[in-house]
């Protein structure tokens, strides 16, 4: 597990459960509403600022989910995917990217077939126990509560990619 996280230079993720709690709140107007963490966001920022690609894979397209992306500057935004395997295949082949250097996290049934695809996968504290049981790495943090940024931080940190100034607290990488 630690050899294959050090290889990793993507990261995907899926969105509702991972970056958010997993509620699916509408207006009365049938309008979708998110709510994303500003850890994660941060540390998603960080993560892409020494070399890391970072995306989305998600079943569900939201126009929220797509501004986040944007305002986070992701490099792939992969919204309302029925066969998500079958994308990242897809995926792979376009961009490059060898499934021994990518990452997924995620956290419940439809992300187990992407789980065995990759080379290194994650999944929230809160994520199915199915989930759970075939990740390499179960964070200690809930879905929408920091987990991503839990997960890119040991990440970062196995690969000697993030450190803190002792006097600063700033991250350096």
């Amino acid at each position: 597990m630690l050899e294959a996280a050090r290889a990793i230079r993507c990261v995907l993720c899926d969105v509702d459960g991972v970056l958010t709690d997993g509620g699916l709140p509408y207006t009365a107007a049938g309008q979708e509403w998110k709510v994303f963490n500003a850890q994660d966001g941060a540390m998603i920022k960080r993560a892409r600022q020494v070399g890391l690609r970072i995306g989305l894979l998600s079943g569900r397209h939201s126009d929220a989910v797509a501004l986040r992306a944007k305002e986070l500057g992701l490099d792939d935004c992969m919204l309302g995917i029925e066969d998500k395997c079958q994308r990242l295949e897809a995926w792979c082949s376009e961009t490059g990217v060898a499934l021994d250097e990518l990452a997924y996290i995620g956290d419940d049934i439809p992300d187990i077939g992407v789980f065995n695809m990759v080379a290194w996968s994650a999944a929230v504290a809160d994520a199915s126990p199915l989930a759970k049981r075939r990740a390499d790495f179960v964070a200690q943090r809930q879905g929408g509560h920091g987990a991503v940024a839990e997960i890119l931080y040991w990440l970062l940190q196995l690969q000697g990619r993030l450190e803190f100034s002792s006097n600063t607290g700033t991250a350096h990488g």
